[in-house]
């Protein structure tokens, strides 16, 4: 008897060692790939009143963080690059300081939007609005350009950014760039975006702007505290994207409520199909109608709104001919499109540009394995940005 509870401890020693080699081996493994450094969001995002939202209100990393941002496979990746984060924990070179200042020398701009101002997966310098740093205006005036965008963002958010940038900065003297892309309108409201933090529109009160706070409770902090310290952790849920995976196959099919809310749900049901979609474009267009409500407060004069600027994305993929063109996306983007000019804002459509440089070079302006814009994608949005504010390069 006592041999053979010896035995099992033997057994019990030598299973827990093999499990630990390999997983020391596994992490050696993911270190030389390598995997990823990781950009947490900092917390708490929490905002006491959106009318005056201060520093916790917006989505920002730890101030002056940088490191290596890597998605893909094996080396080399399709996405490998170096970010830095400036003084308010925004991906930019230029410090928000820097726009704060009162020196008029400047030409400045801000963009304001989502993971297309965020960029994390070109460098810095190489975003539409880091180009625009290279270059001065009319007048001589050097161009300071910096950003405040985060994944996940949508158009509420943007308001309560561009808020924020009134509060802090002399805004009717500043131009401002916001990228609209295609989850930007329903995605602003908590029925389609569930739990999601940040700033939302009401769809009961249009005049309300809602705000779902987020703290750093025991499950995000062991979460963080795992992928911080395990390099093979990174390489599967970042490099990899596995939990994206999982999310879009299994876990979509046993749970769609839970796992894939509003249009990602799997409905067996036509008719309630038809419903959902026809609600779902009604308050995508409701949206565009209190965002640019809310900001026409803002930007009040005919001057700051022809110095406001909407880079509307285009449908790549149907330019690619890879997909047929997203009905919703094309009837709120043209709705969008129509509301801002009677408003008086100005509009880069990017969907004939982007047709036309496609024509001539069959070169995508995003990644293989993500749909976010490559530094092509940028520099085609940033030319469009310099034609339409007649800047001209610095020698």
């Amino acid at each position: 008897m006592k041999n053979n509870i010896n035995e099992f401890y033997l057994k019990l020693i030598s299973i827990s060692l093999g499990f630990f080699l390999s997983f020391i081996l596994f992490e050696i493994f993911a270190r030389l790939l390598p995997a990823t450094d990781v950009f947490f969001l900092e917390l708490p995002i929490q905002c006491r009143d959106t009318k005056e939202p201060d520093y916790s209100c917006i989505f920002r990393r730890k101030k002056f963080i940088s490191g290596r941002f890597i998605r893909g496979k094996w080396p080399p990746f399709p996405i490998d690059v170096y970010k830095y984060s400036n003084d308010i924990g925004q991906f930019s070179d230029i410090n928000f300081n820097q726009i704060k200042d009162k020196n008029k020398s400047f030409f400045k701009i801000i963009s304001i939007g989502d993971s297309f101002v965020e960029a994390s997966q070109v460098q810095n310098k190489d975003t539409f609005h880091g180009i625009l740093n290279k270059y001065k205006s009319p007048n001589k005036k050097l161009v300071l350009s910096t950003s405040i965008g985060t994944a996940g963002n949508s158009l509420s958010q943007y308001l309560l950014h561009t808020i924020y940038a009134e509060k802090n900065v002399d805004l009717d003297q500043t131009t401002l760039i916001i990228p609209i892309i295609e989850n930007d309108f329903d995605e602003s409201f908590n029925k389609y975006t569930p739990g999601y933090p940040g700033a939302k529109f009401s769809l009961s009160n249009t005049q309300e702007l809602i705000f779902n706070e987020r703290f750093n409770n025991k499950r995000t902090f062991l979460n963080r505290l795992l992928i911080s310290n395990s390099y093979i952790l990174r390489y599967f849920l970042l490099n990899r994207k596995f939990t994206n995976l999982l999310t879009e196959y299994p876990l979509c099919i046993v749970n769609p409520k839970r796992y894939c809310p509003g249009i990602k749900a799997i409905k067996k049901n036509e008719p309630f199909n038809r419903i959902q979609n026809l609600e779902r474009n009604k308050n995508g267009k409701l949206a565009t109608d209190i965002f640019l409500n809310f900001l026409t407060k803002i930007r009040n004069s005919k001057e700051e709104r022809s110095k406001t600027i909407f880079v509307v994305d285009a449908d790549r993929r149907n330019i690619y001919k890879l997909s047929p063109k997203d009905k919703f996306f094309q009837i709120q983007r043209q709705y969008f499109i129509n509301k801002a000019i009677e408003y008086g804002y100005v509009i880069i459509d990017l969907e004939e540009v982007f047709k036309k440089q496609f024509r001539i070079n069959q070169k995508r302006f995003d990644f293989i394995n993500d749909r976010h814009w490559n530094s092509y994608g940028h520099l085609i949005v940033a030319e469009e940005i310099i034609k339409y504010l007649n800047l001209e390069k610095i020698k």
